[in-house]
């Protein structure tokens, strides 16, 4: 008698045991609702740091991939309410040259005024080509000369730049050390394929350090002091991400961001893994090097002041002539001459002359000869 009621007793045991588990495997990936969070079964499924580790090795395997990059930067600042939205898609290889076609679409919202540029790239093993086909009207600039053509450039001599630029975005993108807090949400599905779906917070400090990172790749020269400032300043960062829960690809980032005078809305998508990216070479581009003449002669300096007095910026500081050689004090700073000095090369030509021409007002050759 005791012996059958020990074989009954676990007879229910174990179909305690089956039916639990059938219920865990149901509910991995969901939320459980005597627990209130999702269900992760150690033995069946991944911890969210081994998720991530092997995330970050497959994104490295990667040969070439659909990125979509997205950033909404909004100032809550009261006297000159801004807005610049940026959207890059890239399809192609990124490691170790940057191969395939790049889309930059920008909008630029300042004060009442609203400016939208658009850019195509198409990037190939000797030979790379741009094309603005969309400016803004800025009468200070001729941005007319240089819209609606292809401009080539050599590819080995910014490939680097530019892949680094991609790599950095991507490694900031997959870092590990940034995350400071797991919390594993339901799971997704993105194109048919199941994923990991987690919201996480970032670590302050390391996501200062990775903006650092981010802007030497893009400001190779030095990325302006007050947006490194900025950026270095927001509080309350977190992201959502989806990574695949077969492939361990990473599928999408969300971030968010909120600082003192600025939040941040950033969105990078992943797709069309390892599949073939053609591109077409223009027919009859013009060589780089003729861009700066194209975009500076027959251009009104005098105008700037007014762009500034528009969006709402005092640029008089920055818009006067102190060695009177044709630039204005804010394009010496960009052009990198002396302020102070009409010629500072010293060839005979001044400043604005070599600029209006397309040549370099510091050297010898013309300006962007290189590419």
């Amino acid at each position: 008698m005791v012996r059958k009621a020990l074989i009954f007793f676990f007879m229910i045991v174990l179909v305690v045991v089956f039916v639990s588990i059938g219920l865990l495997g149901w509910y991995q990936g969901r939320i459980l609702p005597v627990l209130g969070s999702v269900v992760t079964i150690p033995i069946i499924e991944k911890p969210a740091p081994v998720v991530f580790s092997n995330m970050k090795k497959s994104m490295a395997d990667l040969e070439t991939a659909r990125y979509q990059f997205d950033v909404d930067f909004i100032s809550v600042a009261v006297r000159a309410p801004e807005r610049i939205t940026v959207q890059n898609v890239f399809e192609g290889k990124i490691s170790p040259q940057l191969l395939g076609q790049l889309n930059v679409k920008m909008t630029f919202t300042l004060s009442d005024l609203r400016y939208l540029a658009n850019a195509d790239f198409r990037f190939t093993q000797d030979t790379s080509y741009v094309t603005l086909t969309e400016v803004p009207a800025l009468s200070f600039i001729n941005m007319a000369a240089v819209t609606g053509q292809w401009f080539s450039f050599n590819s080995a001599d910014v490939s680097g730049r530019d892949t680094s630029m991609w790599q950095k975005i991507g490694e900031t993108a997959t870092d590990a050390e940034l995350i400071r807090s797991y919390r594993r949400l339901p799971d997704s599905t993105v194109d048919g394929k199941p994923a990991y779906h987690y919201e996480v917070g970032l670590d302050k400090e390391i996501y200062s350090k990775s903006i650092n990172r981010l802007s030497a790749a893009l400001w190779p020269g030095g990325s302006p002091e007050a947006l490194r400032n900025y950026l270095s300043s927001q509080e309350n960062i977190h992201a959502d991400i989806t990574i695949g829960k077969r492939d361990f690809l990473l599928y999408s980032v969300s971030l968010h961001s909120q600082g003192p005078i600025a939040g941040i809305d950033a969105s990078l998508a992943v797709s069309n893994f390892n599949q073939e990216v053609a591109v077409e070479q223009p027919a009859t581009p013009t060589p780089i090097s003729s861009f700066p003449k194209l975009l500076f002669n027959e251009t009104n300096w005098l105008d700037l002041p007014l762009f500034g007095y528009q969006i709402g910026i005092d640029l008089s500081a920055q818009t006067t002539d102190e060695d009177q050689d044709g630039l204005y004090g804010i394009w010496e700073s960009a052009f990198s001459t002396d302020p102070n000095n009409p010629d500072t090369d010293g060839d005979g030509y001044s400043d604005g002359m070599e600029v209006r021409s397309g040549y370099n007002p510091l050297s010898a050759g013309k300006l962007m000869a290189n590419w």
